[in-house]
């Protein structure tokens, strides 16, 4: 093996010297002609005299020193033998080759052109177009044919010449970092990028996984790909022999014919090639008849891939980019069948990063370190792949593709997910000729199908029917607000221009583009009527019945309560839509329209029909306001009595062995406090409650909350011993511990932080009773036990929206004097509640409460980690994406999540708490900044470009802006900005914090937020920025 080579003509020169008579190369016969076969030797031959033909043709002359600069020669063709013998000649000259596919739109061929600096553009027969195209362009680039290779080549002498160097002048050390290919990204995600392979990082690439896949090889990939040229190399510097099957068009009888004269150890395809064969039995002969098969470029779709390897195909999915080279594979044991599961190498696998992106999903970052790496797109030399993957639960180093960060579709309210994997599944059927899920900023999602031709002795109902098998089979992966109902299916023409990549795959900007007012189309039939009618008061019950029923797919004998709160379905922002369209479609309204939240607004179906009865007569809406009130004047009776129930409370100084209990452990606030906690030599055990499916499940939740905020470092190999995850039901009597365990823990605990609520604007109060209220009331009983010992120590985490609407001037400290004294949302009216609970407890209870009310969280003090969906870090972001942050009459009160965490523990743990009474602090930061006079200097001052504008110019400047949330996300909260510069208080309200001050050393040294923690948190929002 020429191992030591040091460039790619070196490479050509050894082989051709230690192994001239091994046949290298087989290109694919054509017609009535026969296969060729070429020697190492032979191609060498080749190489130097086509290159000798261009420097005398094309004045390209061999370089003479490295410190010329090489030329850029771009290169388009078919990918077939005299492709591969141009790019050969071209390196043996010491100049650059730029890939051209042919399969690129000629604009976009002239987009690589002209930053490449090309001197010369060489094209195969075929692509006569695109010489024309560039001749007759402004381009000062030459178009001529590639040279004919004449057979006789390799027989002529080499006169006067012992060997086939033309550079031999040339510094080879220094010709390692000298680029020896460029080429170019697929375009999927916009124009196709130019990446320059110097020939040290090509040789590292082709030298990768020859143990393993150094076999003879059937390739139908072009050498135009980065896939297909290192198949040629892998086999080239193994000693192996390749096939090229680039003329004939790609069919199984075809391919048989190729390998009817010798059998091949490897067959490399992209998964389009492996779909089509396996649609016939001699099809899936061929790939059996395969020790490997390799396949790359696109995803393969998982039921297809499943399917080969049942039926005992060898298949092996390969991972990698034009930047990268190969990153990962599936290479594995023989038994093992996980085949779509990639592997991280064994070699230098360890400098690979896995960075987390929320969910189960990470991001894989390339480090500067990685030997082949070609190209960087961060300032530390890294490159951000922006591929996303899940991990796998039992094989270490195992994660499977799931897609890209610009493929997540982000609904209206916020929900995301991942399409890819059920696009391609969906895309396997032989009825489909392509398909886009879309949605981003839309109430719901929705599916774009482009039908084949094998539907066309098919009706319109038979292949709706078909397809709606096809698209409920492949979305089971889905969350349920992804899925995509009946009516959200969107049949384009059969003939419908899908913008694809030369790879094939659906550009998906594009797409959306084209289809644009035919999606829009789709998302306005929801409110339009169909067929109404007025009905009963015992018609609309029954019709909302029959509703609820069918959108979330309960049995056709359930009877849903009529006072049943919609939550306890699991009903989700996909299925309220549903429900609300349905009523749009079928009930009479007289003229006028739903609130598009009424389903959550009225969570029942009895309430429900009164609003639908309401709306239909003209009235005025409900109040809101009094149904809220009503609702926690209920909750109030059901869950604040305690009569029976007293205890004696511990002190801060007797408390015993420190057992705390922790809710909310997989939140930012909650990550934090466990840290803190863990860490701490006072604390013996703390018990973390999570909504879980199992303890094992409610430890690996903890594991990545405290990973994603780089608190796991904190931590050796596994979580201290002292932390214990628990999977909790929070509205069970017993928390869903059962009841020795609830009993067990109930005798110990000394401190119980409750910092876990469910988090939704949409909902209202009655929504919370169950999944929040209720737990409150489970957990001040944990406290309450009666096991002989003193009561435990609650401490509640509220909002500061619970008070928000006091008249007062100064926001007190004290409890609110009733709901209105609460902001309007469900989420702040449920923990106003809460707090009321609390207060009853400790005076009925003598339980010793602290009600904790935190303001504005931003990023910690280290890394500045801080939601880049919340709102403020959107508006900051708006200075990236339209170049301008509004001018606010605010003042910023923000507090870092780690200085809160110890704030609450110093409190927790204080002589503040004692029995009969309800401590409140507000946690607010008394120290502020003006946003406009102190904020945004500061972050000008640490390189945030951006110009400084009236709120109603950055407003219109938003609204004019790219629609596009995945490129400019600041755009979807257009709506919450408007309201938020609309009711600006230039004389915001002070706020009480002396008790907070008085028992937290930590509070009172607090400052304004510090030029040095704006850095700090520019500084990761710059880093989610580039990704």
């Amino acid at each position: 093996m020429a191992l030591d080579a040091r460039t790619i003509d070196e490479l050509v020169r050894l082989n051709a010297e230690r192994n001239k008579d091994h046949v290298a190369v087989i290109e694919s016969p054509t017609g009535d002609q026969h296969s060729q076969s070429y020697t190492s030797k032979q191609i060498d031959d080749f190489a130097f005299q086509v290159a000798c033909v261009y420097s005398e043709k094309y004045d390209l002359r061999p370089r003479t020193s490295s410190h010329q600069k090489p030329k850029v020669v771009a290169l388009c063709g078919i990918g077939d033998f005299e492709y591969l013998i141009t790019a050969l000649a071209i390196a043996k000259l010491g100049h650059t080759t730029l890939f051209l596919s042919p399969r690129l739109p000629l604009e976009s061929c002239v987009g690589l052109l002209r930053p490449s600096n090309a001197a010369l553009l060489l094209v195969q027969q075929g692509q006569q177009s695109l010489a024309e195209y560039v001749n007759g362009d402004s381009l000062d680039v030459a178009a001529e044919a590639v040279a004919p290779i004449d057979q006789s080549m390799p027989t002529r002498s080499i006169e006067g010449r012992q060997n086939t160097n033309l550079t031999a002048a040339l510094d080879i050390e220094a010709e390692r970092n000298t680029a020896v290919w460029i080429l170019h990204s697929s375009g999927s995600t916009g124009l196709p990028k130019l990446v320059s392979v110097p020939n040290g990082a090509a040789l590292r690439r082709y030298k990768a996984n020859l143990g393993s896949l150094g076999l003879d090889t059937l390739t139908t990939v072009p050498l135009y790909h980065a896939f297909g040229m290192s198949s040629f190399f892998r086999c080239f510097i193994s000693q192996k022999t390749i096939q090229l099957y680039a003329k004939l068009p790609i069919t199984t009888s075809h391919l048989l014919q190729a390998t009817r004269d010798r059998m091949f150890g490897l067959f490399s395809a992209v998964p389009f090639t492996i779909k089509l064969l396996a649609e016939s039995e001699e099809g899936m002969r061929f790939l059996r008849g395969f020790s490997v098969i390799t396949t790359g470029g696109s995803p393969m779709p998982e039921d297809l891939g499943t399917k080969l390897v049942r039926q005992g195909v060898r298949l092996v999915s390969v991972y990698g980019s034009s930047e990268t080279g190969t990153l990962l594979t599936s290479l594995r044991p023989a038994e093992d069948h996980e085949w779509s599961w990639l592997r991280v190498p064994e070699e230098d696998g360890h400098l690979l990063r896995f960075e987390h992106q929320g969910s189960d999903t990470y991001e894989l970052i390339c480090p500067k370190a990685w030997s082949m790496l070609a190209d960087s797109n961060q300032d530390d030399g890294s490159w951000r792949t922006q591929d996303l993957f899940t991990k796998h639960l039992t094989i270490p180093g195992a994660f499977k593709y799931i897609g890209r960060l610009d493929d997540i579709l982000v609904l209206e309210n916020g929900e995301k997910f991942n399409p890819i994997s059920v696009e391609s599944e969906i895309s396997s059927s032989p009825l489909i000729d392509g398909c886009i899920i879309f949605g981003t900023g839309k109430p719901a999602a929705g599916i774009a199908v482009i039908p084949s031709e094998v539907t066309d002795h098919l009706t319109k109902d038979e292949f709706r029917l078909l397809l709606r098998r096809t698209i409920d089979k492949a979305q089971t992966s889905l969350p349920m607000y992804g899925r995509i109902t009946e009516d959200m299916i969107l049949l384009l023409p059969r003939n419908s221009v899908a913008p694809r990549t030369d790879k094939g795959t659906i550009i998906r900007s594009k797409f959306l583009k084209a289809y644009e007012q035919q999606i829009q189309a789709i998302y306005e039939k929801q409110d339009a009527a169909v067929e109404t009618r007025q009905y009963t008061k015992d018609e609309i019950l029954k019709f909302l019945s029959k509703q609820l029923v069918s959108v979330l797919q309960l049995s056709p004998e359930a009877e849903p309560g009529h006072d049943q709160d919609f939550s306890t379905f699991g009903l989700d922002s996909l299925r309220a839509m549903q429900l609300r369209s349905a009523i749009m479609k079928h009930v009479d309204l007289g003229g006028n329209k739903l609130g598009i939240n009424v389903v959550f607004d009225f969570p029942t179906i009895a309430s429900l029909a009164q609003e639908i009865s309401r709306v239909s007569s003209g009235a005025e809406a409900s109040s809101l306001d009094a149904k809220d009130e009503q609702d926690a004047a209920n909750m109030l009776q059901r869950y604040a009595n305690f009569g029976g129930q007293r205890r004696e409370p511990r002190s801060a100084r007797t408390l015993s062995q420190n057992i705390q209990v922790l809710t909310g452990a997989t939140g930012s606030l909650g990550a934090h406090l466990l840290a803190k906690l863990a860490l701490s030599s006072s604390v013996q055990t703390v018990y973390c409650l999570v909504r879980a499916s199992s303890n094992a499940n409610a430890q690996e939740r903890v594991e990545k909350s405290l990973e994603e905020r780089n608190l796991r470092s904190n931590f050796p190999e596994e979580l201290p011993r002292k932390i214990t995850c628990l999977a909790a039901d929070l509205s069970d009597q017993y928390l869903g511990l059962g009841k020795d365990t609830f009993r067990s823990i109930a005798r110990d605990v000394d401190i119980v932080y409750h910092c876990g609520w469910t988090v939704n604007f949409n909902q209202r109060l009655s929504t919370f009773e169950k999944s929040c209220v209720a737990g409150v009331r489970h957990l001040l009983d944990l406290c309450l036990t009666d096991s002989g010992l003193a009561a435990a120590r609650f401490i509640m985490f509220s909002s500061i929206g619970t008070i928000m609407s006091t008249s007062e001037d100064t926001i007190p400290e004290r409890l609110p004097k009733s709901l209105a004294e609460a902001n309007r949302t469900g989420y702040s009216r449920s923990k106003c509640v809460a707090e009321q609970i609390c207060a009853k407890a400790a005076a009925e209870a003598g339980l010793p409460v602290a009600i904790v009310r935190i303001g504005q969280i931003v990023g910690d003090t280290i890394n500045g980690i801080w939601n880049t969906s919340e709102a403020v870090p959107l508006m900051i972001r708006s200075a990236q994406t339209i170049g301008a942050l509004p001018t606010l009459q605010e003042r910023v009160r923000w507090l870092p999540v780690d200085n809160v965490a110890q704030i609450v523990i110093e409190i927790g743990s204080s002589d503040a708490i004692v029995a009969n009474e309800t401590s409140v602090f507000n946690i607010v930061n008394p120290h502020t900044l003006r946003w406009t006079k102190d904020l945004l200097p500061l972050l000008a001052q640490n390189g945030l470009a951006f110009q400084a504008v009236p709120p109603s110019d950055w407003l219109k400047r938003l609204e004019g802006s790219d629609t596009d949330p995945k490129a400019n996300p600041p755009r979807k909260l257009l709506e919450y900005f408007r309201r938020q510069c609309q009711h600006q208080d230039s004389e915001e309200r002070e706020w009480e914090t002396s008790r907070a001050d008085k028992w937290s050393p930590t509070f009172h040294k607090s400052s304004a937020p510090s030029p040095q923690l704006i850095s700090v948190i520019l500084g990761y929002f710059k880093g989610t920025w580039k990704a």
